[in-house]
């Protein structure tokens, strides 16, 4: 038996369940309306004619014998069964695909999502180094502003300390050394009663017999 052929087509009657459910007398109807169109003598010159006039006899014979047209049915449920698990897997493939498809772009998403926030923070980690660094260098430069001062106190200090040297000296040009030294060449008449003072005790001091030149 051809189970590709659907026998209650042929007959034009609605096939699965529907046609299973129909009477005899529901088929033997339907086989003699066909027959008005089908038969070879309404088509003299349709060389299918007698070929579809066979297939409707057939179909008609088999739906007539109640084991045939069990067998049938029951190789029409199988087919149809089989049709909806391979439909069923196929819409199975396509969800799959298409959740696969998603879940990429879901990834592709998140991950652009990533690296926005990657780049976002190390831009933040930049701004905030930069900022320290200025800090650092705004610290630097009021230390060195706030030590300026005192360097030129210092300065200040060093020149006073020279002048202060310089007001000890004898402004009379003759003494050597502070004005200690002036006011004690002073008392023996000036700086050349000093020297001449500072000459006589040279000659003691050689004359004595500890004296180192004598």
């Amino acid at each position: 038996m051809d189970v590709e052929v659907d026998h209650y087509v042929i007959l034009g009657l609605p096939s699965g369940d529907k046609g299973a459910k129909l009477s005899e007398e529901e088929i033997k109807k339907a086989y003699h309306s066909k027959l008005l169109v089908l038969h070879p003598d309404k088509r003299p010159d349709d060389p299918n004619a007698h070929h579809e006039f066979l297939n409707l006899h057939a179909s008609y014979k088999i739906l007539m014998d109640k084991n045939s047209r069990q067998s049938f049915d029951e190789e029409q449920d199988k087919k149809r069964k089989r049709r909806s698990r391979k439909l069923q897997q196929q819409n199975s493939c396509k969800r799959r695909k298409t959740r696969d498809v998603v879940e990429e772009r879901e990834q592709a998403a998140r991950d652009a999502y990533s690296a926005a926030n990657a780049a976002r923070d190390r831009e933040e980690e930049i701004r905030r180094s930069n900022e320290q660094v200025i800090e650092r260098l705004k610290r630097e430069k009021a230390a060195a502003a706030s030590k300026a001062p005192p360097a030129a106190a210092a300065t200040l200090n060093k020149r006073g300390a020279k002048e202060a040297v310089a007001s000890t000296q004898c402004p009379c040009g003759h003494c050597q050394g502070d004005w200690f030294d002036r006011e004690f060449s002073c008392n023996f008449g000036g700086a050349a009663g000093f020297e001449a003072y500072e000459k006589s005790l040279l000659t003691k001091f050689r004359r004595a017999p500890f004296f180192f030149g004598s």
